[in-house]
């Protein structure tokens, strides 16, 4: 069976992105939209671990704070038994930010996974009250959130 060159040509290209934005991290540990490249490489080439590292670092940048509590509240819920962990992150993160409707969005999709189905409720109605254009209101049950 031989190797798929595209398949090696992209793990080369991905590890040279890495490799640089480490560099530019090194100078620039604050810079936003570094974090969020290597997190999303490193989480795109499977190094969980290490995505989860940079997400963490990420969450004392004001500039991506939002962003890496939603990626890292993703990692949490693709693990299996992680739920608490991407309600604690996300409900942080909606404090620090009560009026993104998609952080309310995806602290009620945590919810829901942690079976908190009441307080999933009440984090989809916030986020639809604060976009009522946005797909959230299809998410909201008939009668107030169910038991």
């Amino acid at each position: 069976v031989a190797a798929n060159p595209k398949s090696h040509d992209s793990t080369s290209a991905a590890e040279a992105a890495i490799s640089t934005l480490r560099e530019v991290l090194t100078r620039l540990p604050e810079d936003a939209e570094a974090n969020a490249a290597l997190g999303m490489l490193l989480e795109g080439t499977g190094r969980l671990d290490e995505a989860e590292v940079v997400y963490i670092t990420a969450l004392r940048s004001p500039g991506l704070a939002a962003f890496a509590s939603q990626r890292l509240a993703t990692q949490y819920l693709r693990q299996g038994g992680r739920a608490a962990d991407a309600v604690n992150v996300l409900a942080e993160a909606a404090r620090q930010n009560p009026v993104d409707a998609s952080l309310a969005s995806a602290l009620g999709s945590a919810l829901a996974a942690a079976g908190m189905p009441r307080d999933a409720f009440a984090a989809f109605s916030r986020a639809f009250s604060l976009r009522p254009d946005s797909a959230d209101a299809a998410r909201l049950p008939a009668g107030g959130g169910g038991g």
